[in-house]
């Protein structure tokens, strides 16, 4: 086990968990658990030949007995770029150039990009397919596909299927189910026989697809990037830690830091069917279980399923399944993002504030001025200096000044708390200094709790326009009011600015004079509570006949030393026990 540890090590792109080495070597044809990778480097460690670094283990030389050598690895014929290819079987499929895969990230964005790519790999994971095709449904819900453009649709091509009339079902129910489900191209596929059925075929990867019916032909085109299927990867690898190295080793999941261990991080790039599906065979070959070699190019054509045997097989099918709605232009807006952007047009964005990057230099730029600019608004109010629609308590008056003087504030707290007030105030607080402010939200609810607030305060027109509403008569008046906003008329008292400024610092000055005299009573109300506690804490000292609030009425204002001799004296008495 040795010799194969170390050619693993040595042979892998950096250093390696004890996890992913079982992995390797299990892949070479050893029967290994983990302790037992993890014995044999530590005694490896000892002599000097590894290093543990975190979790993962570091070659850092070889004996000069063993040399390392890349395990052997039966290649299928992947076509030239921009030509053909001939096979033994006849295909009609149409090659064009593959995408490369993009170029590491570099920059001053650089672990921004890789935040990104990480992010869009996490999305793939937590919304990945989950998808079975029972054989009983075969033309119904999912049907065999003999040639598919693997080089085309890496290049983003789209391709056709003609359907038999067999296998109109699966037309009829792709209509039926609308647009709540897609096309799942699949390959390639394992099927899993349990006793006393039929058994189904789960993919190992999906492409959703869209689909368009033309004159008996399906024209199909993706629609997503291409992820593993959950079902699969779960029915596979039951451990998360299986899952992960599986994924990793597929280049679907790469480490949030672009400070790899050895300083690089693998580009994700575009995924190619071809290349995915030849890469797993090759990690979860098993020479104990019946595997089909994988051949892109020259599918598998099963006659009967239900006569099949459990394993691999090199076959592709169409399935239905349901369509990944809530990350697909989520994924696009990120993938424009890292790959699309420029370091100075991301420079120009919102992201800049979010995501300081780069060494900050001492020297200021000061921009350039010409007769046309407009000059900019003076910060003539500070930042406690906050205008309201409604009184806010100490914890919402301090989000708000938060969110005026840094770059980025979050708020939070349970429903009630007044969270759509901090909101309200933020965005007027922004017009009164003269700032223009997006307000968007992931549902309309927290929009109708804030918009209304502040569209009331002021007569004339709207403060905040909505841009998108659940109600399409709100929708269609958006242009209107947007017509309307540009061509209202100047105020009649918009020459007054310097006036009205002056108004508000004045009533600026008497809100802060107001709050500092709210504080001192707030102030006292809370020493009064203390001194109410200790008064209460005195009073259960005393013997209960005293107690009473009648009893402590009673006792003088002012003691003097006989005074108090005489309590003294009547405390005595009032504690002597009954004879």
């Amino acid at each position: 086990m040795t010799d194969a540890l170390l050619t693993a090590l040595a042979v892998a792109p950096g250093p390696q968990a004890a996890a992913d080495l079982r992995d390797a070597l299990r892949r070479s044809g050893l029967k290994v658990e983990e302790f037992e990778v993890l014995q044999e480097l530590r005694r490896l460690q000892n002599q000097g030949f590894v290093r543990v670094e975190g979790t993962r283990w570091r070659l850092l030389k070889m004996p000069d007995n063993i040399k390392a050598t890349p395990p052997p690895r039966k290649p299928f014929p992947l076509p030239p770029a921009g030509g053909a290819v001939t096979v033994d079987r006849p295909t009609k499929a149409v090659i064009s150039k593959a995408n490369a895969p993009p170029a590491a990230s570099t920059g001053r964005w650089g672990q921004f990009r890789a935040m990104c790519r990480y992010y869009m790999d996490c999305l793939l994971q937590d919304e990945a397919p989950q998808l079975r095709a029972y054989v009983e449904n075969e033309d119904d819900t999912w049907i065999a596909v003999q040639h598919v453009p693997w080089a085309r649709l890496a290049a983003a091509g789209d391709f056709a299927v003609s359907l038999s009339r067999e296998q109109a079902p699966f037309q009829r129910n792709r209509v039926r189910r609308g647009e709540d489900e897609c096309v799942y191209l699949c390959y390639p596929l394992v099927f899993v026989k349990p006793k006393e059925v039929s058994g189904f075929i789960v993919p190992l990867f999906a492409q959703p697809m869209t689909a368009e019916w033309r004159a008996g032909v399906l024209h199909l085109e993706p629609d997503g990037p291409i992820a593993v299927n959950g079902a699969w990867l779960g029915y596979r690898f039951p451990r998360s830690a299986e899952r992960a190295a599986f994924l990793r080793a597929m280049g679907f999941l790469n480490d949030a830091s672009c400070d790899d261990d050895d300083g690089e991080r693998t580009p994700l790039g575009t995924k190619d069917f071809a290349r995915l599906a030849q890469d797993a065979a090759h990690y979860v070959h098993d020479a104990d279980k019946f595997a089909e070699h994988i051949e892109p190019l020259v599918l598998s054509a099963i006659a009967d399923w239900k006569k099949a045997k459990p394993g691999l097989y090199n076959s592709a099918v169409l399935t239905l399944g349901p369509r990944l709605r809530y990350t697909r232009s989520l994924l696009r807006d990120l993938r424009d993002i890292t790959e699309k952007l420029s370091d100075e047009e991301l420079d120009q964005t919102a992201l800049a504030g979010v995501f300081p990057h780069g060494e900050e230099t001492s020297e200021q730029v000061v921009p350039s001025s010409s007769a046309n600019d407009s000059p900019a608004p003076s910060q003539v109010f500070a930042a406690d200096q906050l205008a309201q629609t409604r009184l806010l308590h100490p914890s919402q008056r301090g989000a708000v000044v938060n969110s005026l003087a840094e770059p980025v504030s979050v708020v939070t707290g349970p429903p009630g708390t007044g969270k759509s007030e901090v909101v309200a105030a933020m965005l007027l607080n922004q017009l009164l200094r003269g700032q223009t402010t997006l307000f968007a939200s992931k549902n309309h609810q927290a929009l109708d709790a804030v918009l209304p607030r502040l569209n009331s305060a002021v007569e004339g027109g709207d403060l905040i326009i909505q841009t998108s509403s659940r109600d399409l008569a709100q929708r269609k008046n958006y242009l209107s009011k947007l017509q309307s906003l540009l061509a209202r008329p100047p105020r009649p008292d918009a020459a007054r600015g310097e006036e009205y400024r002056r108004k508000f610092s004045e009533l600026f000055s008497q809100q802060s004079a107001a709050l500092n005299d709210i504080s001192t009573l707030e102030q006292a109300r809370k020493e009064y509570e203390v001194l109410n506690e200790q008064f209460e804490d005195l009073r259960k000292l005393l013997p209960l006949a005293v107690q009473s609030d009648d009893a402590l009425a009673r006792w003088p204002r002012e003691l003097t030393r006989d005074r108090v001799e005489a309590l003294e004296a009547e405390l005595r008495s009032a504690s002597v026990q009954p004879s």
